[in-house]
């Protein structure tokens, strides 16, 4: 079940996160100027540090896997479209979304190849062996217990005499 709720968690944040990517790098280069940065500056750069947190709590949780892998295969892939087929991908990327001054265009995140860097890390994050596990059951959950006390002292026998062997005789020390 965990690798379900895992991919749902990948096909959601991943094309979230691209928007918001292609939103914040608009934000931030609106804002930018030689002598000042505007507020837009700091809302864009806040919104792409805000990404990068999602992208990171979906790539270090100890869930399945299954949700950075589908997401570093989409942006793996557009990156490597982007770059044998630049053209084609421009075609297919390239959506300009109006939300109120702000126009993000799709394609900026690889043109800036943010998105390579972000599909690389969470590859990265899928190759973690603790991630390929289940979380521990409460059987194998090792408690610390005390030390077993140790064995008894028996002082030894008058006349030097030990304990007892098999045969009702007695070894002396």
């Amino acid at each position: 079940m965990r690798h379900v709720w895992s991919l749902i968690a990948g096909v959601v944040i991943a094309p979230l996160a691209w928007f918001l990517i292609a939103f914040g790098q608009d934000a931030m280069t609106r804002g930018q100027s030689l002598n000042d940065f505007k507020g837009d500056f700091i809302i864009g750069g806040l919104l792409v540090v805000g990404v990068g947190l999602l992208l990171g709590l979906l790539s270090s949780l100890r869930t399945s896997p299954v949700g950075a892998l589908l997401a570093s295969l989409l942006y793996l892939g557009g990156s490597l479209f982007a770059l044998f087929a630049r053209q084609d991908a421009l075609k297919v990327f390239s959506q300009e979304v109006k939300i109120g001054d702000y126009t993000p265009n799709l394609a900026d995140p690889l043109n800036s190849s943010i998105l390579a860097v972000v599909g690389g890390m969470l590859l990265i994050a899928v190759f973690s062996p603790a991630r390929w596990r289940g979380a521990p059951s409460e059987t194998s959950v090792d408690e610390w217990s005390p030390p077993p006390p140790p064995a008894p002292w028996e002082p030894p026998s008058p006349a030097g005499v030990g304990p007892m062997t098999e045969s009702g005789d007695t070894k002396p020390f």
